[in-house]
C-alpha cells in the first residue's frame, strides 16, 4: 500500500494547479506501521490552498487513512526549512 500512496501523492501536482512541491514526512517515511500520512504542500499563491480539503477527502476515500497537510507558500522557504529540520524524517517526492 505504501507504493500506491506514494504514487497518489506524486500525482497531486499534475491533478491540481498551484502546487510547486510535495514533501512527505513523519512515520510514513521510516516505518511500515503508520496510522496516517503527513505531507507538506508548497503553493504558488494563497488562492490555491482551498483545494487541500478535496485532496484530503479523496485520499481518505481511497486509502481509508487520514492525510494531514501542512501548507507553505513559495516565498516561505526559511520557515519551511526550519520545519523540515524539526521533522524526524522527510522526503521530497515532487519539486
Amino acid at each position: 500500500m505504501k507504493r500506491q500512496i506514494s504514487n497518489f501523492l506524486q500525482q497531486i501536482p499534475f491533478r491540481y494547479d498551484g502546487i510547486t512541491a510535495v514533501i512527505i514526512f513523519g512515520s510514513f517515511t521510516f516505518s511500515d506501521v503508520y496510522r496516517d500520512v503527513d505531507i507538506i504542500l508548497v503553493f504558488r499563491n494563497a488562492a490555491d490552498v482551498k483545494i487541500t480539503r478535496n485532496i484530503a477527502r479523496e485520499f481518505k476515500k481511497i486509502f481509508l487513512k487520514d492525510l494531514h497537510i501542512q501548507l507553505f507558500l513559495n516565498y516561505e522557504y526559511v520557515i519551511l526549512k526550519y520545519f523540515l529540520t524539526r521533522a524526524r524524517s522527510w522526503e521530497c517526492i515532487y519539486e
